[in-house]
């Protein structure tokens, strides 16, 4: 007797919602990078009165015992790390999630992504020059 054919193997839902949301999470890692500088900025110029200048003013030293600012500055080296790591990452996830994405969300998930990387070294407020002094 003629069986009918299997169907197309399909990933079941919650390993494509888990897919997709690791995908926006990377394409988001750049954003969050900066928003953890920004973040780490803020708390500096809590303790030393204005923004923090690069060359002037050193992050190792600025407030020496603040433990959120500690935490800051622990998250921010971490996410440097994470972000090197989404360099690889990313191309990972955009294959997986290729072909359950429309074409619009696809390529501008890799531009969010791109333009966030872009805006790292571009550093229109100070703030890579200000940790890497």
């Amino acid at each position: 007797m003629y069986s009918a054919p299997k169907a197309i193997e399909t990933r079941p839902p919650w390993r494509l919602r888990l897919l997709l949301a690791a995908h926006w999470l990377v394409a988001a890692l750049p954003w969050l990078f900066i928003a953890s500088m920004a973040a780490w900025a803020w708390r500096a110029s809590q303790s030393i009165g204005h923004w923090p200048v690069p060359l002037d003013d050193d992050p190792k030293f600025i407030a020496m015992g603040d433990g959120i600012y500690d935490w800051l500055g622990g998250l921010v080296n971490t996410m440097i790390t994470v972000v090197f790591f989404s360099l690889f990452t990313l191309p990972a996830t955009a294959a997986l999630t290729w072909r359950d994405l429309r074409p619009e969300l696809r390529y501008g998930l890799l531009a969010f992504y791109a333009l966030g990387l872009l805006m790292i070294p571009l550093d229109p407020f100070g703030l890579f020059a200000w940790i890497v002094d």
